[in-house]
Protein backbone atom coordinates (compact mmCIF):
# COMPACT_ATOMS: atom_id res chain seq x y z
CA UNK A 1 0.00 0.00 0.00
CA UNK A 2 1.17 3.48 -0.73
CA UNK A 3 1.27 6.22 1.88
CA UNK A 4 -1.68 7.88 0.13
CA UNK A 5 -3.73 4.70 0.36
CA UNK A 6 -2.83 4.28 4.02
CA UNK A 7 -4.07 7.81 4.72
CA UNK A 8 -7.32 7.07 2.91
CA UNK A 9 -7.75 3.85 4.84
CA UNK A 10 -7.14 5.62 8.14
CA UNK A 11 -9.74 8.31 7.37
CA UNK A 12 -12.20 5.68 6.18
CA UNK A 13 -11.74 3.49 9.28
CA UNK A 14 -12.29 6.48 11.58
CA UNK A 15 -15.60 7.14 9.85
CA UNK A 16 -16.51 3.44 10.07
CA UNK A 17 -15.87 3.44 13.81
CA UNK A 18 -17.96 6.58 14.21
CA UNK A 19 -20.89 5.10 12.29
CA UNK A 20 -20.71 1.73 14.04
CA UNK A 21 -20.87 3.45 17.44
CA UNK A 22 -24.32 4.78 16.48
CA UNK A 23 -25.57 1.18 16.47
CA UNK A 24 -27.20 1.66 13.08
CA UNK A 25 -24.41 0.22 10.94
CA UNK A 26 -22.11 -2.79 10.87
CA UNK A 27 -19.25 -2.86 8.36
CA UNK A 28 -17.92 -6.31 7.46
CA UNK A 29 -16.07 -7.71 4.50
CA UNK A 30 -13.41 -6.81 1.99
CA UNK A 31 -14.70 -3.42 0.94
CA UNK A 32 -16.16 -2.49 4.29
CA UNK A 33 -12.95 -3.20 6.21
CA UNK A 34 -10.55 -2.14 3.45
CA UNK A 35 -8.83 -5.51 3.83
CA UNK A 36 -8.40 -8.70 1.78
CA UNK A 37 -10.40 -11.68 3.06
CA UNK A 38 -11.10 -15.17 1.77
CA UNK A 39 -14.77 -16.09 1.97
CA UNK A 40 -14.31 -18.27 5.07
CA UNK A 41 -12.58 -15.35 6.79
CA UNK A 42 -15.50 -13.05 5.92
CA UNK A 43 -17.98 -15.47 7.48
CA UNK A 44 -15.83 -15.79 10.61
CA UNK A 45 -15.58 -11.99 10.83
CA UNK A 46 -19.36 -11.60 10.51
CA UNK A 47 -19.88 -14.04 13.37
CA UNK A 48 -17.29 -12.18 15.47
CA UNK A 49 -18.89 -8.79 14.74
CA UNK A 50 -22.36 -10.07 15.59
CA UNK A 51 -21.14 -11.50 18.90
CA UNK A 52 -19.64 -8.09 19.72
CA UNK A 53 -22.86 -6.36 18.71
CA UNK A 54 -25.12 -8.66 20.71
CA UNK A 55 -23.03 -8.56 23.88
Amino acid sequence: MTAENMERREKYMKEVEKLERTGEYIFVGRLAEYKYYNMDQVIARVIEKMKERLS
